[in-house]
């Protein structure tokens, strides 16, 4: 089976509108939802500057903080409303 036939197969509607819902979804959260709460949030980014030194690396475990923040924030914002 070759890949366009097993795309052909496989590819169903649901699938593609899931798709699109993702993407159209994605967009909005990264474009518009998370810089409005991080400005909120983290006003002066001081916590998205946060990071741990080893050696001559750094983990930079604020930005991930902030989105994880961010995300239960919208899912708690989204409770709320329904």
């Amino acid at each position: 089976m070759t890949f366009a036939e097993f795309f052909q197969k496989n590819l169903t509607l649901s699938i593609f509108i899931s798709f699109l819902f993702f993407r159209l979804f994605n967009v909005i959260y990264e474009d518009i939802i998370a810089p409005v709460l991080l400005g909120i949030i983290d006003s002066d980014e001081s916590i998205r500057n946060k990071h741990y030194k080893i050696g001559n690396n750094y983990i930079k475990y604020g930005k991930s903080l902030m989105y994880l923040v961010n995300t239960i924030l919208l899912l708690y914002i989204i409770y709320l409303l329904s």
